[in-house]
């Protein structure tokens, strides 16, 4: 079964339970997901920037997005079909794609790319899945990518969820470019990696 698959397959689950809730997304709380959403927008002015939303779920960042730079231009790309609907029937001004940044990336590069708690559940190939989009991404940004991931540092119990080293993945985006930021200051079990250009 391939990473896609199973991914849908926990927010489907998710989803027939809780519908279109932080809980289908995997989120504890309204709270920790603003918390994230604050932190990855942190950075640099983004009005008038082309986002980019990798992983988007319900397209929630758009909205943090439109209060902290009402003229920037958001996308969101998600690889389940369901949160690409309710993404479309919500926001149908936006534009979002039913679209995986891995085998299909953007044909134009986007000033700014997100991605918030992408891939948090246990794969058995996180850290190599994780770098992967990490490259990806900072190859189809003008200015900067982010992405938030859940911390190891946390000692949480939660089964079936990857935690990921914040040194590893600072060491890895080190090798991509010398101008990184690592933020570990908005929540306990949550960091951000930025890699500018």
């Amino acid at each position: 079964m391939n990473y896609e698959t199973i991914i849908n397959n926990f927010h489907d689950s998710l989803f027939a339970r809780t519908g279109r809730s932080g809980g289908s997304l995997g989120w504890r709380s309204k709270e920790s997901q603003q918390a994230r959403f604050d932190a990855v927008l942190s950075q640099g002015n983004l009005d008038g920037k082309t986002v980019l939303d990798v992983g988007c779920g319900f397209g929630d960042l758009a909205e943090a997005l439109r209060l902290k730079a009402p003229t920037a231009l958001y996308t969101g790309y998600d690889i389940n079909p369901q949160f690409i609907d309710v993404c479309r029937s919500n926001a149908p001004e936006r534009a979002f794609e039913l679209r995986n940044i891995l085998t299909h990336p953007p044909e134009t590069p986007f000033d700014v790319i997100v991605s918030v708690g992408p891939i948090n559940i246990e794969l058995g190939h996180n850290e190599e899945l994780v770098r992967s989009m990490l490259r990806a991404m900072y190859k189809s940004c003008t200015q900067h990518c982010v992405m938030s991931l859940a911390s190891s540092e946390y000692r949480g119990t939660d089964r079936g969820f990857h935690y990921y080293d914040p040194v590893e993945i600072l060491d890895f985006a080190l090798s991509l470019t010398k101008s990184v930021v690592l933020k570990h200051d908005y929540l306990p079990h949550d960091f951000s990696i930025f890699m500018f250009r």
